[in-house]
């Protein structure tokens, strides 16, 4: 039976992709010419620096931007300590962290680490704890930490 690589392509594909975006919590839009983007449907911040620990069962949510779904913000309180951003509750989802281990706040630069590897974090400073605001923009990626109470 003669299949062409085009058949195959067009029938393992989709199935590929459906089989991805079920399993990583994100919906892939796909425009002509452009590279395929991830649209994550939830953020999460989970690390000792966070009201939830290391509880992945309790890392919080963030606000979705009903303007541009690659932004997503949280407020709340911050103490020392390190944090990370995984898009599903589950500490093998796609996960956005720092470029390199004990990243300061202050540097914005974030990658994309599917099935959170590497598994690298932002640190807090005890100088640094406070209420922050954080966004966080899953497209660039990068993420900014406004603090707005101490």
């Amino acid at each position: 039976m003669n299949i062409s690589i085009k058949k195959m392509l067009y029938g393992v594909i989709p199935a590929v992709l459906v089989s991805m975006m079920a399993s990583t919590g994100c919906s892939k839009k796909l425009e002509a010419g452009d590279p395929l983007p991830l649209i994550y449907k939830n953020v999460y911040l989970v690390g000792d620096a966070t009201p939830a620990g290391w509880n992945i069962d309790s890392a919080k949510a963030m606000i979705r931007s009903t303007d541009n779904s690659a932004i997503f913000t949280w407020t709340g309180p911050l103490k020392a300590g390190e944090l990370k951003f995984p898009t599903l509750r589950n500490w093998n989802s796609d996960s956005f962290m720092s470029l390199v281990a004990g990243q300061p706040i202050t540097d914005s630069k974030a990658q994309l680490a599917p099935n959170a590897r590497p598994d690298i974090h932002w640190k807090l400073t005890t100088a640094e704890a406070g209420t922050y605001k954080i966004t966080l923009d899953t497209r660039i990626p990068t993420v900014s930490f406004e603090k707005v109470q101490n």
